[in-house]
């Protein structure tokens, strides 16, 4: 329910669910989901977010993380990124007309 001031509401009811928990392992559980804690829906939000291109002050924002070192414990950085990274900047400098490195054959 997009009117509720609640983030998880009951269809049927429209009140927000009193047992969030269970309703979250009910889920985990169907779905056929094991080792997952509610709190790690935090951390994929945010890196989602993050990699989709959201700036991180705006994931910030959303999170509800006032300051960057606890903004950074969610936001998960790995090889991958390193590589989107990388790739990015070889399109930039393809755009630009740049030899990576500043000359050629270096």
């Amino acid at each position: 329910h997009l009117t509720s001031p609640h983030v998880f509401v009951n269809p049927e009811t429209g009140k927000p669910w009193s047992d969030l928990l269970g309703q979250f392992q009910g889920a985990c559980e169907a779905a056929g989901v094991e080792r997952i804690w509610f709190h790690d829906l935090r951390r994929s939000f945010i890196t989602n977010a993050r990699r989709r291109g959201v700036a991180e002050s705006v994931v910030m924002k959303m999170s509800g993380h006032k300051t960057r070192a606890v903004f950074d414990r969610y936001n998960v950085v790995d090889a991958a990124d390193v590589r989107a990274a990388v790739a990015l900047i070889e399109v930039a400098k393809r755009k630009e007309g740049e030899l990576v490195g500043g000359a050629a054959g270096h």
